[in-house]
């Protein structure tokens, strides 16, 4: 993929294909530059090229991972309207900063309401209802943020799968696009910080087996490999035991028993309401649980869905991820 936030809908999943007229011959990646860029500006973004006639004002971000990456490049202040957030929007001081924004579609907006937002540029993780050939004809611009290149959300078919390393080229890319190099680069700068600080702590000699679970009503799914969640995983020094999924599935409960994983990590927050304590009892019904290694050794650890998806509130949630798998082992 590069990866994602996977939404909810209608208890399913957002599976649909999407975005632009994506190049099968390799993964773009956004731009690594940190200096200005001239306008016209054209860039590889996911195998499509792309090209920005003049700095963008107005943007329309879609899901919360591009509110968040907005907010650390500094950039908070050109979006205009907001999309596909399916009822959990941004928290934090990154949902604060867009909260007046009108949401102009809950889950994937259609051309006419994008037309509408008056914006000139869609961030996000994709198009579900028209493309990014489309939006050129009308002389909108789109980004899909490099963490969700191929992935399902993003309908591109390229990339390898989400990397933290991903969060940095983002801030990279929207400083140099926005002008807001200085603090976008400064994002940059710190979250590899924090990431590397996290990585020191655990080695890559001594892994554990991990799998990532969530619920969407009564049905369990998980991550694969090409998750963001997976590349948290390496970070913790933990192997997604489930990586041989290609992103994200539904998973039968046999095939969690029969993985036994050293630990479970129980995504939440994807439904509105949802907390962990729902989300870890969910799993905890599940019948043949019980005698799983994980959940024996109470080694559960908690992180909502934005802080298992592409972008920066992802290292918030290696850090949390962290810091309970030390609790684990202490206990």
């Amino acid at each position: 993929m590069k990866r994602s936030v996977l939404f909810a809908a209608a208890g399913l999943l957002v599976l649909t294909g999407c975005g632009g007229n994506a190049s099968t011959s390799s993964a773009g990646t956004a731009p690594r530059s940190s200096s200005a860029v001239q306008f016209p500006f054209t860039f590889d973004n996911c195998g499509t090229k792309v090209t920005v006639k003049s700095r963008p004002e107005r943007v329309l971000t879609i899901g919360t991972p591009a509110v968040d990456a907005l907010y650390a490049a500094g950039a908070s202040d050109r979006v205009v309207a907001r999309a596909g957030e399916y009822d959990v929007p941004a928290t934090g001081p990154a949902g604060a900063a867009v909260e007046s924004r009108p949401v102009i579609d809950d889950m994937q907006p259609t051309l006419e309401s994008i037309i509408g937002s008056k914006a000139d540029i869609v961030i996000g993780y994709g198009l579900g209802k028209t493309t990014a050939d489309d939006l050129a004809q009308v002389g909108i611009a789109h980004y899909i943020l490099a963490g969700y290149c191929g992935s399902t959300e993003s309908g591109t078919g390229t990339g390898d799968g989400a990397q933290v390393q991903d969060l940095y080229a983002d801030q990279q890319f929207l400083g140099s696009l926005f002008g807001t190099q200085q603090r976008a680069n400064q994002s940059a700068a710190n979250l590899r910080k924090r990431v590397d600080a996290v990585q020191a702590a655990h080695p890559a000699g001594s892994r554990s087996t991990a799998a990532a679970v969530y619920f969407l009503g009564d049905k369990v799914y998980t991550y694969g490999e090409k998750a963001m969640v997976s590349d948290e995983m390496r970070v913790l020094g933990l192997t997604n035991v489930l990586a041989k999924v290609d992103q994200s599935i539904e998973l039968n409960r046999e095939a969690l028993i029969a993985a036994n994983p050293d630990v479970i990590i129980v995504i939440y927050g994807y439904q509105a309401g949802d907390t962990f304590e729902k989300a870890r009892q969910h799993l905890l019904s599940l019948p043949g649980v019980g005698g799983m290694t994980a959940v024996k050794n109470n080694a559960l650890v908690g992180v909502t869905g934005p802080e298992a998806e592409a972008s920066p509130i992802a290292v918030d949630g290696i850090e949390l991820m962290a810091g309970e798998l030390r609790a684990v082992k202490a206990g």
